[in-house]
């Protein structure tokens, strides 16, 4: 049997009356009991609410998470110095490791092979620094050659403008594709163009190689013209593009 409070009915028990116990003693009784357990009541509740007072509320927790980190570490922007005699073995590594990194893939190792062997190498780098009408240009990070580009006064069949002037390398290395070589090169380019007297710069590109023609159309060249580069024994056809020195880029 499960017990529970009394309730006022309880005394009007006739046997309550009988053990000697008044009604109305018992009726006090009951209400003091009462009373004492709204007390009890109303203390627990406080006990209660000053409980919940002190426990902190619950706030949610924030997960900071950092900013991604770029995949490439920032550098500074490159340094364009002009190149010197003494850097004919730098150049002749530069540009036989950019030429192969740019159009290996999409040649034979024997075409590649024999115009490496060709038109790179220490003592063909350095009879090109001596040439009074070729100009190069070296950008470098931190001391680390990047890139370089390399100027030869005069034109060609196809070319327009008057007082040309050719780029005839214009290379960087792979892992610095996409981080301002190219155009800290060309920016380069125009102001010793501009600063030697000539009034066109021009230059052949690769009939494949899209994304260098997309480049040099951001800097205004256009196409003029075509003509045949002999890579071994494939005869490639490059296009001709030119703009004027003094125009800014498109």
């Amino acid at each position: 049997m499960r017990c529970g409070p009394p309730s006022q009915d309880n005394f009007d028990d006739p046997e309550m009356e009988a053990r000697g116990v008044s009604r109305a003693v018992a009726l006090r009784a009951f209400r003091a009991w009462r009373e004492r357990a709204r007390a009890r009541g109303l203390r627990t509740r406080e006990r209660e609410a000053r409980k919940r007072s002190r426990t902190p509320s619950v706030v949610p927790r924030i997960r900071l998470v950092p900013a991604r980190a770029s995949c490439r570490a920032v550098a500074p922007p490159p340094a364009i110095r002009r190149a010197t005699a003494r850097d004919a073995a730098l150049l002749a590594e530069l540009g036989a490791r950019t030429f192969s990194e740019t159009f290996g893939p999409d040649n034979t190792p024997e075409d590649m092979a024999a115009y490496l062997g060709a038109a790179f190498g220490p003592e063909k780098q350095a009879a090109e620094l001596a040439d009074p009408g070729a100009t190069f240009l070296v950008a470098d990070v931190e001391g680390v050659a990047a890139g370089y580009a390399q100027l030869r006064s005069g034109g060609t069949d196809g070319v327009t403008g008057a007082k040309p002037i050719e780029v005839v390398r214009f290379y960087a290395s792979k892992e610095w594709i996409g981080r301002g070589i190219g155009p800290a090169l060309m920016g380069a380019c125009l102001d010793e163009a501009r600063r030697a007297g000539f009034q066109t710069l021009w230059l052949g590109v690769w009939e494949r190689n899209v994304r260098a023609q997309a480049f040099y159309r951001k800097w205004g060249f256009s196409v003029v013209g075509a003509h045949v580069f002999q890579l071994g024994s494939d005869p490639q056809t490059d296009l001709l593009m030119e703009r004027p020195v003094s125009s800014p880029p498109a």
